[in-house]
């Protein structure tokens, strides 16, 4: 079975990135499939963390296939807790992981925020990217829920991203 990881990016309690994150999860269980939650909400800010609970994290990332950064958008990019991680992990931690995104933004205008973080883990870290990935915005969510258009999406999402399952095992 494939191991998943689903990293929520956002310490805020009321995060729509957390809510992507959230029902990626389940749609993903749905699908017959397990995805581990690394949630910044109960972990904290990632400066805060101890050393344990950051090795902790490494290695549920070193050993998972799939990973899905569930991320707010701020100025048109990702946010920073998601690029801090990732510094924070050794180049072989990633090589030849199936990555995709789900973002979470204020407006509509931001939807390539993903590009330039997603391109720089494909050519420095060796990954691959999902084609496809959820950008959500304030009409998004009605009282605290994802809306089902969005919830179509992570459908469409999750399916793409396990299509990579037999490809990449096949690969490596």
């Amino acid at each position: 079975m494939a191991k998943i990881t689903i990293v929520s990016c956002s310490s805020n309690t009321h995060a729509k990135s957390r809510l992507l994150a959230v029902s990626c999860q389940q749609e993903l269980a749905l699908l017959g499939h397990n995805a581990t939650l690394i949630d910044f909400h109960v972990l904290g800010d990632l400066p805060t963390w101890s050393n344990e609970t950051l090795e902790k994290v490494k290695k549920i990332i070193r050993d998972c296939s799939y990973i899905v950064f569930s991320t707010p958008v701020y100025v048109y990019d990702v946010a920073h807790p998601v690029k801090a991680l990732v510094e924070k992990l050794e180049k072989n931690d990633l090589e030849n992981k199936v990555v995709g995104f789900l973002c979470a933004a204020g407006s509509k205008r931001s939807y390539m925020a993903p590009m330039n973080f997603s391109s720089a883990l494909m050519l420095n870290y060796r990954c691959w990217i999902v084609p496809r990935f959820v950008y959500a915005c304030g009409d998004s969510f009605v009282d605290g829920v994802v809306t089902d258009e969005i919830n179509k999406r992570i459908t469409l999402f999750s399916k793409d991203l396990m299509r990579f399952e037999k490809k990449y095992e096949v690969a490596c």
